[in-house]
């Protein structure tokens, strides 16, 4: 079973990586790598639908109005985080623009530096910066780990939520989980190998870094530092 399953993440990772530079060849961009991410993305919930459909699986209870996990900290890559950047300038309102940015100073400022157990204690105070109304406010982008999360049972989560236990052992879709951090990594390596910056970060440090940097995404590609300058907020 372990040989198979290293066999399977060689010949996925194999395949995003072929997807991401089929978009990015001869040259990268702003729009290939948006468009490498699309693809990828709506290629990887693909897969995950085609194995769970095959091993008859419980469906997931995730859906609208179910935020649980989204009081944790997630983290993201740079590629992600730009592709992001880029759809919130279009997307969003400038005075939708100026909440988001106020929600991640004071999400900075309550969770950096805390431990695991201390942000626990403080989660309804943090919840991700793109929550809004008990909904994602960046879906159609929202990152690879965020597509990855999948619960079989809305209850658990919930318990494990209101108790503030963060060791609570949740079933979750192993082929989702599976499947989009192969992606994740293939991003990754792709972003490496050009010279990239590729380390991931937590989200609302990965947004403040775009932000505060000029042309952030021309910048990234360009092999300029917008996120390794990284610094404790103030």
């Amino acid at each position: 079973m372990e040989t198979e399953r290293r066999h399977a993440a060689h010949a996925l990772g194999k395949l995003f990586a072929q997807v991401t530079t089929s978009h990015l060849e001869p040259l990268f961009s702003q729009e290939g790598i948006k468009a490498a991410l699309i693809q990828i993305m709506a290629l990887a919930q693909d897969m995950v639908k085609n194995i769970d459909d095959a091993q008859t699986c419980a469906g997931v209870e995730c859906g609208p109005g179910c935020s649980y996990c989204c009081y944790t900290q997630v983290k993201l890559t740079p590629a992600e985080a730009l592709f992001a950047f880029s759809w919130i300038a279009r997307e969003f309102s400038d005075q939708d623009q100026i909440l988001l940015w106020k929600r991640v100073d004071s999400n900075r400022r309550l969770t950096e530096g805390r431990s695991l157990s201390a942000r626990v204690k403080i989660k309804e105070s943090t919840p991700c910066i793109f929550l809004k109304d008990n909904k994602c406010s960046i879906y159609p982008v929202r990152p690879f780990i965020c597509r990855s999360w999948s619960s079989y049972s809305r209850r658990a989560c919930k318990d494990a939520f209101l108790t503030g236990n963060h060791t609570s052992e949740i079933e979750t879709s192993t082929s989702s989980n599976f499947v989009f951090s192969l992606a994740r990594q293939s991003i990754q390596k792709v972003c490496l190998n050009h010279g990239l910056e590729f380390l991931p970060l937590e989200l609302p440090k990965a947004m403040d870094c775009c932000h505060t940097t000029a042309v952030p995404f021309n910048r990234w590609l360009q092999g300029g530092h917008v996120f390794e300058k990284i610094v404790p907020h103030p």
